[in-house]
């Protein structure tokens, strides 16, 4: 670790806060990674009472020293005012308790990472070492699929419970697509079909559709919930759960919205929210 400078007055202030965090995060035990920044940049992973950088190499076995000794010399390089140390500590990976993650920096398996400017895919985790396991895609980026805001979902086929007219996303190109996932045992997802509906009935369906998939499902409860709400919009019913599966729906209601060309550019819009995005991206 490089040597600590003295402090500043005003980031004496704020040391201690990062110095709490560095204690929490010792004492927690957990898979959590901490980022701190002196006169160059160094990435800590901590985990089950050890430390190592980047590199790999072991540097200690008691977390707190070398994280203080990190704190420091955070708050000792002068290129550091307090408004920025402050920012990266906003931004920075130490979960405090009671805060949540949010949810662009959750990754799931079969999901893809950037780093350094190169993709990889995300195909499980090492318990052992609480590091992921990643594997070079061979395609380019434009040809991967996944449920990740930027990306394209994964392609799919299905009918039209009421119309059994064919659905696809090839079809749907050109078009604002608003994907939702529901099922019948959820309560979240009924609550939103009045102001689905609503949406439906004033936008210019040229630009603009909904189509809804239904999973964990029923015939007759599916049967049931579009005739008792009325829906207009195109629901498909995942009998198989296939659809579902593909896109690793593990809760409902889960949506995305997709762009004229098929990218994902939102998740799990809601009621005004949604109408907002709505409105702007179509002009009406």
């Amino acid at each position: 670790m490089p040597s600590s400078r003295p402090l500043t007055p005003e980031l004496s202030a704020v040391k201690p806060q990062l110095r709490k965090d560095a204690e929490m995060l010792s004492a927690s035990g957990g898979h959590s990674r901490a980022f701190f920044t002196g006169e160059k940049q160094s990435v800590w992973t901590i985990w089950h009472g050890r430390t190592e950088n980047k590199n790999g190499n072991k540097l200690t076995n008691n977390n707190t020293p070398c994280l203080r000794e990190a704190a420091r010399t955070l708050y000792a390089s002068r290129r550091h005012t307090v408004e920025t140390v402050k920012e990266r500590l906003k931004d920075s990976k130490i979960m405090r308790e009671g805060e949540k993650v949010k949810e662009e920096n959750i990754y799931k398996k079969n999901e893809y990472i950037v780093i350094k400017g190169e993709i990889f895919k995300i195909t499980g985790v090492n318990t052992n070492k609480s590091t992921l396991v990643l594997e070079k895609p061979d395609l380019p980026k434009e040809q991967l699929f996944s449920t990740q805001t930027g990306n394209k979902p994964y392609p799919f086929q299905g009918e039209d419970f009421t119309t059994k007219e064919v659905i696809s996303l090839e079809i749907l190109k050109g078009k604002y697509v608003f994907l939702d996932f529901w099922a019948e045992s959820c309560g979240s997802c009924i609550k939103e079909f009045p102001f689905l509906k609503e949406l439906y009935a004033n936008i210019d369906r040229a630009k603009f559709e909904i189509i809804g998939i239904a999973g964990h499902s029923s015939f007759n409860g599916v049967n049931r919930l579009i005739k008792q709400h009325g829906l207009t919009w195109p629901n498909i019913f995942d009998d198989t759960n296939k659809i579902v599966n593909s896109y690793g729906i593990i809760g409902y209601p889960t949506t995305l919205l997709l762009n004229t060309e098929g990218i994902i550019i939102a998740k799990n819009l809601s009621g005004e929210k949604l109408q907002e995005k709505i409105l702007g991206l179509i002009g009406e």
